[in-house]
Protein backbone atom coordinates (compact mmCIF):
# COMPACT_ATOMS: atom_id res chain seq x y z
CA UNK A 1 0.00 0.00 0.00
CA UNK A 2 1.71 3.29 -1.73
CA UNK A 3 1.81 6.16 1.63
CA UNK A 4 2.44 9.87 1.01
CA UNK A 5 3.33 12.57 3.16
CA UNK A 6 4.69 16.02 2.48
CA UNK A 7 6.49 15.39 6.66
CA UNK A 8 8.50 12.59 7.97
CA UNK A 9 6.67 9.72 8.91
CA UNK A 10 7.78 6.69 10.92
CA UNK A 11 5.56 3.49 9.81
CA UNK A 12 5.53 0.23 10.97
CA UNK A 13 4.28 -2.99 9.27
CA UNK A 14 2.57 -5.33 11.79
CA UNK A 15 -0.05 -8.01 11.28
CA UNK A 16 -2.45 -8.67 14.19
CA UNK A 17 -5.35 -11.04 14.82
CA UNK A 18 -8.21 -8.66 15.44
CA UNK A 19 -9.05 -9.87 18.77
CA UNK A 20 -5.58 -9.03 19.88
CA UNK A 21 -5.52 -5.83 18.26
CA UNK A 22 -8.69 -4.96 19.86
CA UNK A 23 -7.18 -5.78 23.18
CA UNK A 24 -3.97 -3.27 22.46
CA UNK A 25 -6.19 -0.61 20.83
CA UNK A 26 -8.29 -0.57 24.37
CA UNK A 27 -5.25 -0.62 26.52
CA UNK A 28 -3.41 2.00 24.22
CA UNK A 29 -6.64 3.77 24.70
CA UNK A 30 -7.05 3.56 28.12
CA UNK A 31 -3.50 4.86 29.06
CA UNK A 32 -4.13 7.62 26.51
CA UNK A 33 -6.95 8.59 28.39
CA UNK A 34 -5.27 8.35 31.86
CA UNK A 35 -2.28 10.95 30.35
CA UNK A 36 -4.53 13.51 28.98
CA UNK A 37 -6.77 13.44 31.79
CA UNK A 38 -3.43 14.17 33.77
CA UNK A 39 -3.03 17.12 31.63
CA UNK A 40 -6.17 18.39 32.37
CA UNK A 41 -6.59 18.23 35.25
CA UNK A 42 -3.03 19.96 36.37
CA UNK A 43 -4.91 22.52 34.01
CA UNK A 44 -7.54 23.01 35.53
CA UNK A 45 -6.08 23.16 39.23
CA UNK A 46 -3.37 25.54 38.33
CA UNK A 47 -5.51 27.53 36.20
CA UNK A 48 -7.68 27.98 39.79
CA UNK A 49 -4.53 28.99 41.44
CA UNK A 50 -3.48 31.76 38.81
CA UNK A 51 -7.04 33.46 39.81
CA UNK A 52 -6.32 33.01 43.00
CA UNK A 53 -2.79 34.68 42.89
CA UNK A 54 -2.69 36.30 39.92
CA UNK A 55 0.54 34.76 39.24
CA UNK A 56 1.95 35.11 35.55
CA UNK A 57 3.82 31.29 35.87
CA UNK A 58 0.65 30.03 36.05
CA UNK A 59 -1.01 31.30 33.08
CA UNK A 60 2.33 30.62 30.90
CA UNK A 61 1.96 26.83 32.58
CA UNK A 62 -1.44 26.31 32.06
CA UNK A 63 -1.38 27.91 27.84
CA UNK A 64 2.05 25.55 28.18
CA UNK A 65 -0.33 22.57 29.35
CA UNK A 66 -2.32 23.14 26.98
CA UNK A 67 -0.43 23.82 23.60
CA UNK A 68 2.10 20.76 23.96
CA UNK A 69 -1.32 18.68 24.93
CA UNK A 70 -2.97 19.37 22.04
CA UNK A 71 -0.03 18.75 20.49
CA UNK A 72 0.48 15.11 21.30
CA UNK A 73 -3.59 14.64 21.10
CA UNK A 74 -2.78 15.96 17.12
CA UNK A 75 0.14 13.59 16.81
CA UNK A 76 -1.60 10.93 18.17
CA UNK A 77 -4.32 11.24 15.71
CA UNK A 78 -7.45 12.07 18.19
CA UNK A 79 -7.47 15.44 17.20
CA UNK A 80 -8.86 14.45 13.47
CA UNK A 81 -10.97 11.70 15.05
CA UNK A 82 -13.09 14.07 17.99
CA UNK A 83 -11.71 17.58 17.24
CA UNK A 84 -12.26 18.30 13.87
CA UNK A 85 -12.81 15.39 11.49
CA UNK A 86 -14.68 17.77 8.99
CA UNK A 87 -11.32 19.65 8.64
CA UNK A 88 -8.90 18.26 6.97
CA UNK A 89 -7.31 21.86 5.81
CA UNK A 90 -6.63 22.70 9.85
CA UNK A 91 -5.64 19.17 10.04
CA UNK A 92 -2.49 19.34 7.98
CA UNK A 93 -1.58 22.78 9.54
CA UNK A 94 -2.39 21.83 13.43
CA UNK A 95 1.07 20.41 14.15
CA UNK A 96 2.98 23.29 12.44
CA UNK A 97 0.86 26.05 14.49
CA UNK A 98 0.60 23.89 17.75
CA UNK A 99 4.48 23.85 17.36
CA UNK A 100 4.93 27.21 17.19
CA UNK A 101 2.35 27.66 20.10
CA UNK A 102 4.05 25.60 22.41
CA UNK A 103 7.47 26.18 21.97
CA UNK A 104 6.49 30.57 22.37
CA UNK A 105 4.40 29.04 25.86
CA UNK A 106 7.61 27.04 26.93
CA UNK A 107 9.93 29.84 26.53
CA UNK A 108 7.57 32.26 27.79
CA UNK A 109 7.31 30.02 30.74
CA UNK A 110 11.10 29.17 31.15
CA UNK A 111 11.98 33.00 31.00
CA UNK A 112 9.21 33.82 33.97
CA UNK A 113 9.96 31.28 36.36
CA UNK A 114 13.69 31.48 36.17
CA UNK A 115 13.33 35.48 36.43
CA UNK A 116 15.76 35.37 33.09
CA UNK A 117 16.05 39.16 33.27
CA UNK A 118 17.73 39.25 36.38
CA UNK A 119 19.68 35.62 36.70
CA UNK A 120 20.87 35.64 32.85
CA UNK A 121 19.88 38.93 31.34
CA UNK A 122 22.09 38.09 27.87
CA UNK A 123 19.69 34.51 27.19
CA UNK A 124 17.06 36.38 27.95
CA UNK A 125 17.47 38.83 25.13
CA UNK A 126 17.78 35.22 22.88
CA UNK A 127 14.70 34.05 24.58
CA UNK A 128 13.05 36.90 23.06
CA UNK A 129 14.24 36.32 19.96
CA UNK A 130 13.37 32.76 19.70
CA UNK A 131 9.62 33.87 20.78
CA UNK A 132 9.71 36.55 18.14
CA UNK A 133 10.65 33.34 15.59
CA UNK A 134 7.80 31.21 16.66
CA UNK A 135 5.09 33.74 16.60
CA UNK A 136 6.04 34.53 12.66
CA UNK A 137 6.28 30.54 12.18
CA UNK A 138 2.88 30.26 13.77
CA UNK A 139 1.68 32.84 11.64
CA UNK A 140 3.61 30.89 8.33
CA UNK A 141 2.02 27.89 9.35
CA UNK A 142 -1.40 29.19 9.04
CA UNK A 143 -1.08 31.32 6.04
CA UNK A 144 1.78 29.79 3.89
CA UNK A 145 0.76 27.39 1.16
CA UNK A 146 3.21 24.71 2.05
CA UNK A 147 3.17 23.44 5.70
CA UNK A 148 6.18 21.22 5.26
CA UNK A 149 8.80 23.34 5.09
CA UNK A 150 7.14 25.29 7.75
CA UNK A 151 6.93 21.87 10.18
CA UNK A 152 11.22 21.62 9.29
CA UNK A 153 11.73 25.07 10.55
CA UNK A 154 10.11 24.14 13.45
CA UNK A 155 11.58 21.24 14.71
CA UNK A 156 14.95 22.80 13.95
CA UNK A 157 13.84 25.76 15.83
CA UNK A 158 12.49 24.30 18.84
CA UNK A 159 15.39 21.38 19.33
CA UNK A 160 17.12 24.94 19.65
CA UNK A 161 15.12 26.41 21.83
CA UNK A 162 14.81 23.42 23.98
CA UNK A 163 18.66 23.34 24.07
CA UNK A 164 18.59 26.91 25.26
CA UNK A 165 15.54 26.25 27.85
CA UNK A 166 18.08 23.49 29.57
CA UNK A 167 21.18 25.91 28.98
CA UNK A 168 19.44 28.56 31.23
CA UNK A 169 18.51 26.00 33.94
CA UNK A 170 21.55 24.66 34.46
CA UNK A 171 22.64 28.43 34.81
CA UNK A 172 19.96 29.50 37.22
CA UNK A 173 20.65 25.86 38.87
CA UNK A 174 24.74 26.71 39.03
CA UNK A 175 23.53 30.26 40.12
CA UNK A 176 22.10 28.76 43.48
CA UNK A 177 18.42 29.55 42.01
CA UNK A 178 16.60 27.85 43.90
CA UNK A 179 13.62 27.46 41.68
CA UNK A 180 15.70 25.58 39.02
CA UNK A 181 16.11 23.02 40.92
CA UNK A 182 12.85 21.01 40.08
CA UNK A 183 12.68 22.76 36.80
CA UNK A 184 15.57 20.79 35.91
CA UNK A 185 14.30 17.71 37.05
CA UNK A 186 11.36 17.97 34.97
CA UNK A 187 13.13 19.07 31.48
CA UNK A 188 15.49 16.09 32.70
CA UNK A 189 12.10 13.54 32.91
CA UNK A 190 11.23 14.98 29.16
CA UNK A 191 13.99 14.70 27.44
CA UNK A 192 14.83 11.17 28.90
CA UNK A 193 11.28 9.96 27.76
CA UNK A 194 12.33 11.23 24.47
CA UNK A 195 15.13 9.53 24.54
CA UNK A 196 13.80 6.72 25.21
CA UNK A 197 10.84 6.80 22.27
CA UNK A 198 14.26 7.93 19.65
CA UNK A 199 16.36 4.97 21.11
CA UNK A 200 13.12 3.08 19.58
CA UNK A 201 12.11 4.27 16.86
CA UNK A 202 15.74 3.97 15.51
CA UNK A 203 15.91 -0.17 16.98
CA UNK A 204 18.51 0.58 19.25
CA UNK A 205 16.02 -0.63 22.57
CA UNK A 206 13.23 -3.24 22.45
CA UNK A 207 9.67 -1.98 22.22
CA UNK A 208 8.05 -2.16 24.96
CA UNK A 209 5.70 -0.04 27.35
CA UNK A 210 8.55 2.45 28.54
CA UNK A 211 10.11 2.85 25.07
CA UNK A 212 6.32 3.25 23.47
CA UNK A 213 4.90 5.57 25.54
CA UNK A 214 8.22 7.64 26.77
CA UNK A 215 7.48 10.99 25.08
CA UNK A 216 4.26 10.84 27.37
CA UNK A 217 5.30 9.07 30.49
CA UNK A 218 8.49 11.90 30.16
CA UNK A 219 6.08 14.58 29.95
CA UNK A 220 3.61 13.64 32.34
CA UNK A 221 6.62 13.48 35.19
CA UNK A 222 7.25 16.84 33.26
CA UNK A 223 4.16 18.10 34.31
CA UNK A 224 4.10 16.98 38.04
CA UNK A 225 7.58 18.17 38.63
CA UNK A 226 7.01 21.58 37.00
CA UNK A 227 3.68 21.86 39.08
CA UNK A 228 5.66 21.54 42.10
CA UNK A 229 8.20 24.11 41.00
CA UNK A 230 5.74 26.08 40.87
CA UNK A 231 4.21 25.02 44.12
CA UNK A 232 7.75 25.47 45.64
CA UNK A 233 8.44 28.88 44.10
CA UNK A 234 5.48 30.17 45.41
CA UNK A 235 5.90 28.53 49.14
CA UNK A 236 9.47 30.20 48.84
CA UNK A 237 8.19 33.80 47.63
CA UNK A 238 5.54 33.55 50.48
CA UNK A 239 8.31 32.92 53.17
CA UNK A 240 10.68 35.27 51.49
CA UNK A 241 7.67 37.50 51.82
CA UNK A 242 6.84 36.82 55.34
CA UNK A 243 10.68 37.52 56.54
CA UNK A 244 10.69 40.68 54.69
CA UNK A 245 7.76 41.44 56.24
CA UNK A 246 8.84 40.24 59.72
CA UNK A 247 11.69 42.21 59.02
CA UNK A 248 10.11 45.25 58.11
CA UNK A 249 7.72 44.81 61.06
CA UNK A 250 10.92 44.78 63.37
CA UNK A 251 12.27 47.76 61.93
CA UNK A 252 9.02 50.00 62.61
CA UNK A 253 9.25 48.44 66.00
CA UNK A 254 12.55 49.61 66.32
CA UNK A 255 11.56 52.84 64.81
CA UNK A 256 8.95 53.36 66.95
CA UNK A 257 10.39 52.61 70.11
CA UNK A 258 13.43 55.17 68.78
CA UNK A 259 10.17 57.72 68.55
CA UNK A 260 8.52 56.25 71.68
CA UNK A 261 11.51 56.96 73.27
CA UNK A 262 12.55 60.73 71.92
CA UNK A 263 9.06 61.35 73.37
CA UNK A 264 9.68 60.25 76.00
CA UNK A 265 12.65 61.98 76.56
CA UNK A 266 11.21 65.32 75.21
CA UNK A 267 8.04 64.63 77.36
CA UNK A 268 10.47 64.61 80.44
CA UNK A 269 12.64 67.33 79.36
CA UNK A 270 8.91 69.57 78.98
CA UNK A 271 8.11 68.41 82.08
CA UNK A 272 11.27 69.32 83.61
CA UNK A 273 11.26 72.08 82.55
CA UNK A 274 8.14 73.25 83.16
CA UNK A 275 8.94 71.84 86.67
CA UNK A 276 12.03 73.82 87.18
CA UNK A 277 12.91 77.17 88.07
CA UNK A 278 14.58 78.78 85.13
CA UNK A 279 16.72 81.27 87.18
CA UNK A 280 18.06 78.53 90.01
CA UNK A 281 17.71 75.44 88.53
CA UNK A 282 15.39 74.18 91.59
CA UNK A 283 12.21 72.94 91.30
CA UNK A 284 9.38 75.49 90.90
CA UNK A 285 5.77 77.09 92.46
CA UNK A 286 3.78 74.90 90.29
CA UNK A 287 5.53 71.76 91.19
CA UNK A 288 5.73 72.96 94.58
CA UNK A 289 1.96 72.72 95.17
CA UNK A 290 1.56 69.88 93.48
CA UNK A 291 3.95 67.73 95.62
CA UNK A 292 3.22 69.62 98.60
CA UNK A 293 -0.85 68.42 98.15
CA UNK A 294 0.76 64.99 97.35
CA UNK A 295 3.00 64.69 100.58
CA UNK A 296 0.54 65.97 102.78
CA UNK A 297 -2.51 63.38 101.44
CA UNK A 298 0.30 60.94 102.18
CA UNK A 299 1.71 61.91 105.61
CA UNK A 300 -2.52 61.50 106.69
CA UNK A 301 -1.79 57.31 106.25
CA UNK A 302 2.38 56.98 106.40
CA UNK A 303 4.37 58.91 108.53
CA UNK A 304 4.68 63.27 109.53
CA UNK A 305 5.95 65.71 107.11
CA UNK A 306 7.16 69.07 107.78
CA UNK A 307 7.73 72.29 105.39
CA UNK A 308 10.82 74.73 105.50
CA UNK A 309 10.13 78.41 104.39
CA UNK A 310 13.55 80.62 103.33
CA UNK A 311 13.89 84.23 102.85
CA UNK A 312 16.98 86.21 102.03
CA UNK A 313 17.19 88.83 104.40
CA UNK A 314 17.49 92.66 103.01
CA UNK A 315 17.15 91.09 99.56
CA UNK A 316 14.99 94.50 98.60
CA UNK A 317 18.06 96.60 99.72
CA UNK A 318 20.35 94.09 98.87
CA UNK A 319 19.15 94.43 95.05
CA UNK A 320 18.89 97.80 94.86
CA UNK A 321 22.51 98.84 96.36
CA UNK A 322 24.02 95.98 94.23
CA UNK A 323 22.05 95.66 91.28
CA UNK A 324 19.66 92.66 89.88
CA UNK A 325 22.28 90.75 88.02
CA UNK A 326 24.00 90.49 91.65
CA UNK A 327 20.57 89.27 93.44
CA UNK A 328 20.07 86.90 90.61
CA UNK A 329 23.75 85.49 91.52
CA UNK A 330 23.09 85.26 95.10
CA UNK A 331 19.44 83.34 94.33
CA UNK A 332 21.43 81.48 92.16
CA UNK A 333 24.48 80.47 94.73
CA UNK A 334 21.58 80.12 97.78
CA UNK A 335 19.97 77.34 95.46
CA UNK A 336 23.42 75.60 95.19
CA UNK A 337 23.76 75.61 99.05
CA UNK A 338 20.37 74.41 99.95
CA UNK A 339 20.71 71.34 97.60
CA UNK A 340 23.91 70.66 99.03
CA UNK A 341 22.80 70.61 102.54
CA UNK A 342 19.24 68.99 101.44
CA UNK A 343 20.69 65.18 100.66
CA UNK A 344 17.49 63.29 100.94
CA UNK A 345 16.23 61.60 97.81
CA UNK A 346 12.65 62.47 98.99
CA UNK A 347 13.13 66.10 100.01
CA UNK A 348 11.89 68.55 97.69
CA UNK A 349 14.33 71.84 97.04
CA UNK A 350 11.54 74.47 95.47
CA UNK A 351 11.97 78.54 94.43
CA UNK A 352 8.34 79.66 95.89
CA UNK A 353 8.37 82.97 94.55
CA UNK A 354 11.11 86.19 94.72
CA UNK A 355 13.52 85.45 97.11
CA UNK A 356 11.78 83.00 99.18
CA UNK A 357 12.50 79.39 98.61
CA UNK A 358 10.25 76.06 100.15
CA UNK A 359 11.63 73.06 100.68
CA UNK A 360 9.37 69.83 101.81
CA UNK A 361 10.16 67.40 104.21
CA UNK A 362 8.30 63.85 103.96
CA UNK A 363 9.15 61.54 106.64
CA UNK A 364 10.19 64.04 108.70
CA UNK A 365 9.44 64.85 112.44
CA UNK A 366 9.65 68.36 114.32
CA UNK A 367 13.09 67.67 115.70
CA UNK A 368 14.39 66.86 112.08
CA UNK A 369 12.83 69.72 110.59
CA UNK A 370 14.36 71.91 113.41
CA UNK A 371 17.74 70.51 112.86
CA UNK A 372 17.90 70.84 108.82
CA UNK A 373 16.52 74.34 109.41
CA UNK A 374 19.57 75.37 111.50
CA UNK A 375 21.72 73.67 109.40
CA UNK A 376 20.74 75.91 106.38
CA UNK A 377 20.73 78.73 107.59
CA UNK A 378 24.22 78.33 109.43
CA UNK A 379 25.71 77.49 106.18
CA UNK A 380 24.24 80.06 104.42
CA UNK A 381 25.89 82.36 106.92
CA UNK A 382 29.05 80.87 107.37
CA UNK A 383 29.85 79.34 104.17
CA UNK A 384 27.78 80.93 101.42
CA UNK A 385 30.55 82.94 100.70
CA UNK A 386 28.78 85.56 98.29
CA UNK A 387 31.40 87.12 96.08
CA UNK A 388 30.65 90.12 94.14
CA UNK A 389 32.95 92.79 92.14
CA UNK A 390 35.72 90.90 93.96
CA UNK A 391 33.84 92.10 97.42
CA UNK A 392 32.74 89.36 99.90
CA UNK A 393 28.81 90.16 100.87
CA UNK A 394 27.70 88.48 103.92
CA UNK A 395 24.17 86.97 103.51
CA UNK A 396 21.77 85.60 105.93
CA UNK A 397 18.42 84.24 105.78
CA UNK A 398 15.46 83.93 107.76
CA UNK A 399 13.75 80.27 108.27
CA UNK A 400 10.15 79.52 109.09
CA UNK A 401 8.92 75.53 109.68
CA UNK A 402 5.70 73.98 110.13
CA UNK A 403 5.35 70.34 111.16
CA UNK A 404 2.29 67.99 110.28
CA UNK A 405 2.10 64.26 113.36
CA UNK A 406 1.21 61.56 111.32
CA UNK A 407 -2.04 61.20 110.81
CA UNK A 408 -2.49 64.53 110.28
CA UNK A 409 -5.86 65.36 107.71
CA UNK A 410 -4.22 69.05 107.33
CA UNK A 411 -4.35 70.54 103.98
CA UNK A 412 -1.42 72.36 102.29
CA UNK A 413 -2.79 75.56 102.96
CA UNK A 414 -2.67 75.60 106.46
CA UNK A 415 0.74 74.25 106.23
CA UNK A 416 1.59 76.85 104.36
CA UNK A 417 0.28 79.57 106.77
CA UNK A 418 2.07 78.17 109.33
CA UNK A 419 5.38 77.78 108.17
CA UNK A 420 4.71 81.30 106.49
CA UNK A 421 3.76 82.98 109.99
CA UNK A 422 6.97 81.48 111.68
CA UNK A 423 8.97 82.92 108.97
CA UNK A 424 7.16 86.40 109.77
CA UNK A 425 8.19 85.60 113.12
CA UNK A 426 11.53 84.97 112.53
CA UNK A 427 11.62 88.49 110.61
CA UNK A 428 10.06 90.68 113.32
CA UNK A 429 12.17 89.08 116.32
CA UNK A 430 15.63 90.07 114.60
CA UNK A 431 15.68 88.13 111.04
CA UNK A 432 19.04 85.27 110.39
CA UNK A 433 16.83 82.88 112.35
CA UNK A 434 14.89 79.80 112.60
CA UNK A 435 11.34 79.63 114.07
CA UNK A 436 9.34 76.48 114.17
CA UNK A 437 5.45 76.05 114.36
CA UNK A 438 4.24 72.44 115.55
CA UNK A 439 0.78 71.30 113.84
CA UNK A 440 -1.84 69.46 115.53
CA UNK A 441 -5.20 68.67 114.75
CA UNK A 442 -8.02 68.49 116.58
CA UNK A 443 -11.40 66.50 115.38
CA UNK A 444 -14.58 68.00 116.22
CA UNK A 445 -17.65 65.90 114.35
CA UNK A 446 -16.99 66.85 110.53
CA UNK A 447 -14.67 69.58 110.64
CA UNK A 448 -10.82 69.47 111.50
CA UNK A 449 -9.10 72.50 112.90
CA UNK A 450 -5.52 73.27 113.22
CA UNK A 451 -4.28 74.71 116.41
CA UNK A 452 -0.43 75.72 116.92
CA UNK A 453 1.17 74.47 120.02
CA UNK A 454 4.14 76.62 121.57
CA UNK A 455 7.19 78.41 119.72
CA UNK A 456 10.00 76.94 119.67
CA UNK A 457 12.84 80.01 118.47
CA UNK A 458 16.29 79.47 117.41
CA UNK A 459 18.81 82.27 116.72
CA UNK A 460 22.35 82.76 115.10
CA UNK A 461 23.47 85.37 117.42
CA UNK A 462 23.70 85.38 120.94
Amino acid sequence: MPVRACVVQVLRTLLWHSDVFAQADHQVRFLLGLYYGLLVSMVIFNFLIFMSFRDTNYLWYVSYILSYGLLQFTLNGLSFEHLWPEMPWWNNRAVAFLISVGMFCVLGFSRSFLVLWETVPRLDTLFRGFMAFFVVAGVAALVYPDYGPVIRANTFMAALAVSLVIVAGGLCLYRRFRPARYFMMAWSALLAGMLLYTLKTFGLVPANFVTEFGIQIGSAFEVILLSIALADRLRHMNLKTQQMQQEMNEKLESRVAERTEELERANRQLEALSSTDGLTGVFNRRYFDTRLAEETTRSRRQGPMALVMIDVDYFKEFNDRLGHLAGDACLRQLADVLTSVVRRETDIVTRYGGEEFAIILPYTDPHGAEQLAEKVRAHVEHRMNFQWDGSSIPVTVSVGVATAPAGSRLEPEALIAAADEALYRSKQDGRNRVTVRHLAEAVSGSETQARTEPVNERSGRE
